[in-house]
């Protein structure tokens, strides 16, 4: 869950709210009336889910990414300062 948290703070918690309610929504229908249902019902639901969850998966392997660079960079930037400081002394 903690990507729904983290693709949420621009909106003010309403996705990660509207998010939460679909994923109960859908574990109620299935314990409640999925057990009778035919796969391509279930193929359904899980194509709606995917719907919803595909941008926030595609959002979190973007910020994933942004910080991996985030922290070559910076530690680039720490060689480079090292590499100076022992060419200074």
């Amino acid at each position: 869950m903690a990507r729904e948290t983290c693709v949420c703070c621009d909106r003010g918690g309403f996705f990660a709210a509207s998010l939460s309610s679909v994923l109960v929504v859908s574990q109620d229908w299935l314990y409640e009336e999925g057990e009778d249902e035919t796969k391509s019902t279930y193929v359904a639901k899980l194509n709606e889910l995917r719907q919803i969850g595909q941008p926030l998966n595609s959002l979190y392997d973007l910020f994933a990414a942004l910080r991996l660079h985030g922290f070559l960079d910076t530690g680039l930037h720490f060689q480079s300062c090292q590499c100076s400081v022992y060419l200074c002394s």
